[in-house]
């Protein structure tokens, strides 16, 4: 039916309808259906292949720990592109679409919660998604990534790590690539014990703390041997992680099922160990405010000489020795910075696992990744483009390659296998060569796409038991089979 349209006979006889055919109807609403999508695929088209009118690729990611050095990377990219090609330097990003950082909550928990809810918005608020390393599982299998391109995938194993490369990879499948790793390490007091006296395993050390006498305890003024990161957040897990691991157990498989029974009974006597032995009368191994440990925490504690061991990441090297920092940033020392402060300290990979000939403990993996959103407005050429510039080691004519850069004036472990045989950068910087062996023995934490759930129960019993209650290993065994099926709390 349409309105009379002749206004006269419209007036006189007031409004009637007239039939028309059905398929006039039909017609019109295919012709606007049809104009609708030349539209909005011209503006798509717009948005991946016009540099000067398409919006920003938006890569979120957590808070900049680097002194803002990932900005930095970025505003290269954008700088880059508006480079012609003229420059004669195939590693700028000409024709692409400039980039931004969104920082997201400095807490990771609020962090995988907000990129959690856009992706499962679907509305293409973020391109890049820069995930903790056990995120990706999650995100991957509930389709909020692109796969990796099978051609983009093999330039990545050409140069960056494998061990971290493969923590993106779920069920054979590239899903993200690392922007940075990262890696426990143990600190010590070289004023209490030389390097070569270091123990060899978990069950050296835990020996070595309970031998120390009481006149050396007063003397060298301790009141703990160990720190670690102990809080109820994912630092308690990793920590949970690498004691089961440091007495030749696993909670987990790799791919995320329960381990064998030989290898849980391991697992929960490196947990319990840790629990028995979290006082220790007159001399404990950790300190009483242990359970409110966070990296910062442990770090004040063993700069302030409180206990022999730390356990914390590679940027704590940075923190206790402001020397090693600036020579690692500019090459040499600025003797206006003072000496590197009261502390000896030395650093090394975490012991080995008890019973093993490995000289090289297992310490949890961590860093984070580059992720492609699946409901991105770009496309995966772009996006990968933009992966690769941030993760290369490539110097231009101007400037430290990004990943050398990263590492030298932000602290953060380089993914680029290159640099950890680089010269110069291992005489700056030797705390890479302990990267390096670290990295050899470093593993992933479980992949699930219940990982989330999983910490959680893991964390949860820990916590409990260094607070003082006992450590019921059938029902943290029962927790996590009920974690690694989405079935906790349930």
């Amino acid at each position: 039916m349409v309105w009379h349209r002749n206004p006269a006979v419209a007036k006189r006889r007031g409004f009637r309808w007239r039939r028309v055919p059905w398929w006039c109807f039909f017609l019109a609403y295919v012709l606007v259906i049809a104009v609708v999508a030349v539209v909005l695929r011209s503006n798509q088209s717009v948005r991946e292949t016009d540099p000067q009118k398409h919006a920003k690729i938006v890569i979120a990611s957590g808070l900049d720990v680097t002194g803002n050095v990932r900005e930095q990377l970025v505003k290269l990219w954008n700088d880059a592109g508006r480079i012609t090609a003229a420059s004669g330097d195939p590693g700028y990003p000409t024709g692409y679409p400039q980039a931004e950082i969104e920082e997201l909550s400095p807490i990771a928990d609020q962090q995988y919660a907000d990129m959690l809810a856009a992706a499962q918005e679907k509305r293409g608020r973020y391109d890049l998604l820069n995930l903790d390393v056990p995120w990706i599982a999650e995100f991957a299998e509930n389709g909020y990534l692109r796969q990796v391109s099978s051609h983009a995938e093999q330039r990545f194993n050409q140069r960056i790590l494998p061990q971290p490369l493969d923590a993106g990879r779920i069920d054979g499948s590239l899903y993200a690539v690392p922007f940075n790793t990262d890696v426990g390490l143990l600190y010590y007091r070289r004023d209490i014990l030389r390097d070569e006296q270091l123990p060899k395993t978990w069950r050296d050390l835990f020996k070595w703390c309970a031998g120390i006498s009481a006149r050396n305890w007063r003397k060298w003024g301790l009141q703990a041997c160990y720190a670690g990161q102990f809080a109820d957040y994912e630092g308690l897990t990793v920590n949970a992680l690498e004691m089961a691991w440091g007495a030749g157990g696993q909670l987990t498989e790799s791919d995320g099922d329960l381990a064998t029974d030989r290898d849980t009974t391991r697992a929960i006597f490196g947990l319990q160990r840790l629990a028995d032995r979290r006082a220790g009368g007159r001399h404990p191994f950790l300190l009483r405010d242990a359970p409110s440990q966070h990296e910062q925490e442990s770090l004040d504690a063993f700069e302030d000489h409180q206990v022999v061991f730390m356990r914390n990441w590679p940027y704590a090297n940075r923190e206790l020795d402001s020397r090693a920092a600036d020579r690692c940033d500019n090459g040499r020392i600025d003797k206006t910075e003072g000496d590197r402060g009261s502390l000896n300290f030395g650093v090394a990979p975490l012991p080995a696992a008890d019973g093993t000939p490995a000289s090289v403990g297992h310490a949890a993996l961590g860093g984070q990744s580059l992720a492609m959103s699946a409901d991105s407005g770009f496309s995966p050429k772009v996006l990968e483009a933009l992966i690769d510039f941030l993760t290369s080691s490539k110097r231009s004519t101007a400037n430290l390659g990004n990943q050398e850069r990263l590492f030298r004036e932000g602290g953060l472990a380089p993914v680029d296998r290159s640099l950890y045989n680089d010269r110069a950068l291992t005489r700056d910087c030797p705390i890479i060569k302990t990267l390096a062996i670290a990295l050899s023995g470093a593993r992933p934490r479980p992949k699930s796409r219940y990982y989330t759930d999983l910490s959680r129960a893991i964390r949860k019993h820990l916590y409990l038991a260094l607070a003082g209650s006992p450590l019921d290993s059938d029902n943290l065994l029962g927790d996590v089979q009920q974690s690694l099926h989405g079935r906790l709390g349930r």
